[in-house]
């Protein structure tokens, strides 16, 4: 064999070889809150967060099927058009207007009573909202009674880097749909501040569906030091709600789209002001502190008799059948203080969060008077004068609450 075929020796390995250490990524998935969420701990508990302008969602109708779509076992009512009354609740529960949730807004209650009526007549645009907070079950008991848990709106803050910043949305549908956002917002030295009007207005899809929708929202931050920020915040809407009747099952096949109702109406003028002082006394212990108060009214008139009964010309006196007018007025005051402190055991930094609550809320309740004949929205009484039932509710409502994260292994 010729030497220039004989096995020869393998070349040195010149390859370079380095051990590196090792590396640790940690990261928050974005769709879950924060193990401690300001003065909240929501670590090990069933929580979902949302972000309204990154869902694929028709905000302008607070199509909530559609923004709540990826959180599993949710159910979605949706029994009118305007999207002013959100039905929502968890696996097993009655979704009608999300009483079985603790309903918040900025974190202070906005229901008609937390306690008595919890049904969530107000519920602010989506347009507005920056994140929406869902606490499920026994994790939300720390805010209310409610055995679905905490559904809390966060609305959106103004601009930190410029001192104006102004955005509208204007948007035309069917069915006479017209939706107007109008907000401004910015930064001027120490104050942050952000306001919107929406105005929403539509025939609905069935006749006798019309609606009106007005709302408007302030808040102001002001950082007093370094530590401490005063919020100031005001929400207020009027409303005017036409209801086309309920439907039989021969109805429905016949025409799913007739009413049978034409004079029926509902309107909740709603005033919510809230004050918040939020302290970080240091790095490890931040305090805040929620008044709030609620000025309300559920206002309705309509032919309330059940189905198959038509709203008809009484042939004997030739006229429609009177009205019934139902009226209820609310009057709540409450505030919240809430600690969280950092504390050191074992070798470990864990978390104490530490809460106080007192809570008043009026009702005043005037069923079954005798309203007017005709067909447009009016509160007025015939007859005597008077309603049949009148009813005055008081809740009163004291609560303190404690509890610890504690970590027992790092992370």
């Amino acid at each position: 064999m010729p030497p220039a075929l004989a096995q020869q020796a393998p070349a040195a390995d010149t390859t370079r070889h380095q051990t590196l250490s090792e590396v640790t990524v940690t990261g928050a998935a974005t769709h879950f809150a924060a193990p401690v969420d300001g003065t909240t701990i929501t670590a090990g508990r069933r929580n979902e967060l949302i972000t309204p302008r990154d869902v694929n969602a028709n905000l302008v109708q607070n199509n909530m099927r559609q923004v709540m779509a990826r959180i599993p076992g949710l159910m979605v009512w949706e029994n009118d058009g305007s999207g002013q009354q959100i039905n929502v609740a968890t696996r097993g529960l009655s979704p009608n207007r999300s009483w079985e949730f603790n309903t918040r807004q900025n974190g202070y209650d906005m229901s008609a009573d937390a306690f008595g009526y919890p049904e969530a007549y107000y519920n602010p645009p989506m347009e507005a909202v920056e994140r929406i907070q869902l606490l499920r079950g026994g994790a939300g008991l720390q805010f209310g009674p409610q055995f679905g848990g905490l559904l809390n709106y966060e609305l959106k803050r103004g601009a930190r880097d410029k001192k104006i910043e102004f955005e509208t949305s204007n948007t035309a549908g069917s069915n006479g749909l017209f939706n107007s956002y109008n907000a401004v917002g910015g930064t001027v030295g120490k104050v942050n501040y952000y306001a919107y009007y929406r105005h929403r207005q539509g025939d609905g899809w069935r006749p006798s569906n019309q609606f009106r929708v007005d709302d408007v929202h302030g808040n102001v931050h002001v950082a007093l030091t370094e530590r401490l920020t005063l919020n100031a915040e005001l929400t207020y809407l009027t409303n005017r709600l036409q209801q086309p009747g309920g439907l039989t099952d021969a109805q429905f096949a016949q025409d799913s789209r007739q009413s049978t109702r034409e004079r029926n109406w509902l309107s909740t003028p709603w005033l919510i002001p809230a004050l918040t002082l939020d302290y970080k006394a240091s790095e490890r212990t931040r305090v805040n502190l929620k008044t709030f108060g609620l000025v309300a009214s559920r206002n309705s008139v309509g032919f309330v008799a059940g189905l198959p009964a038509p709203d008809s010309v009484n042939r004997r006196t030739q006229q429609l059948a009177a009205r019934q007018v139902d009226r209820d007025d609310y009057r709540n005051l409450g505030a919240e203080l809430r600690l969280t402190q950092d504390v050191d055991l074992l070798g470990r930094t864990h978390t104490l969060a530490t809460g106080l609550r007192a809570y008043r809320a009026t009702t005043l309740r005037r069923q079954r008077g005798t309203g007017t004949t005709g067909s447009d929205y009016d509160l007025s009484l015939t007859g005597n004068g008077l309603f049949t039932n009148e009813f005055d509710f008081t809740t009163t409502n004291a609560a303190a609450f404690a509890e610890l994260l504690l970590h027992l292994s790092p992370g």
